[in-house]
């Protein structure tokens, strides 16, 4: 009786432990797509960083790419400042939320400014065509209705291809307790054995 006890407090951890790496990692909230601007020539795949906009990808400014699922404000280089509001289901345990944002060009007429619900992250923009990664923490001001602002000079011309929002939770308590069990179980039968 006292060994069946001790296997259900040994699975036990090993479901615990299971659950917690199910649990914690990452949640991702993407807006847009990763298709490279939606450029033809790049066949819907992802593009690097570092790449020219028309020389490299073959893309054409002032031109709209974007396809029926697409968002107003990506895969359409364009001049000016853009807003756009991200709706998600905000989950338990945050411990981390990170905007990133890749776009082309913005800046050539000097950095723009970026806002997220209201809050000045800083400057925006590069002052080329290339392709840029531009990422912010945003724990601070993370709400399920992100609205991010980017002011450009009217005639900043630029590209976003996609806004990602990417949020790191903890384990739910409820997973620690069934894993701290599992961990006694397995340490009372080591100490019977020995």
């Amino acid at each position: 009786m006292k060994s069946k006890i001790l296997g259900l407090m040994a699975a036990a951890a090993v479901f615990g432990l299971f659950s917690i790496v199910a649990r914690a990692g990452t949640a991702n909230v993407l807006y847009g797509d990763k298709d490279c601007f939606g450029i033809p020539a790049q066949g819907g795949s992802p593009c690097a960083v570092g790449l020219d906009f028309g020389n490299d990808l073959g893309g054409a400014f002032f031109v709209d790419y974007r396809t029926g699922g697409d968002p107003a404000v990506t895969d359409y280089w364009d001049a000016g400042s853009k807003s756009f509001t991200i709706n998600f289901a905000l989950p338990a345990g945050l411990t981390s939320a990170t905007l990133d944002l890749f776009h082309a060009g913005a800046g050539t007429a000097g950095p723009g400014s970026m806002l997220i619900n209201g809050v000045s992250f800083g400057s925006f923009g590069g002052g080329n065509n290339r392709t840029t990664l531009t990422s912010y923490d945003i724990l601070a001001v993370i709400t399920g209705s992100t609205l991010v602002s980017i002011n450009l000079s009217s005639t900043d011309g630029w590209a976003l291809d996609y806004a990602e929002i990417r949020m790191g939770t903890v384990p739910e308590p409820g997973t620690l307790a069934l894993l701290g069990l599992g961990l006694a179980g397995l340490g009372l039968s080591r100490r019977r054995k020995a």
